[in-house]
């Protein structure tokens, strides 16, 4: 089971604030990174407009940096710092 399907944690991450998609592709960031919204959007299942509007929240909220490149890929930050962030 990939740690994004775990509903325990994506529970635990609503219960801060975070949606459950925030907290699918939070999840799924911390399994592969750096990765592109395409990318993340293939192995999560998560379409990706859904996907990209979830990465950009996360940056707002302090849980995942942009690496601008072409693509631009997206890295997640530590879980440690993203609590304190959110």
């Amino acid at each position: 089971m990939a740690i994004s399907d775990r509903a325990d944690l994506i529970e635990s991450f609503e219960k801060l604030g975070l949606s459950s998609n925030e907290a699918r592709v939070y999840l799924a960031l911390l399994e592969k990174h750096p990765i592109t919204g395409y990318q993340l959007s293939k192995s999560s299942g998560i379409l990706r407009p859904v996907v990209y509007e979830m990465l950009n929240r996360l940056v707002e909220k302090g849980g995942a940096r942009i690496i601008k490149s072409n693509p631009d890929t997206y890295i997640p930050v530590e879980i440690d710092e993203f609590l304190k962030n959110i």
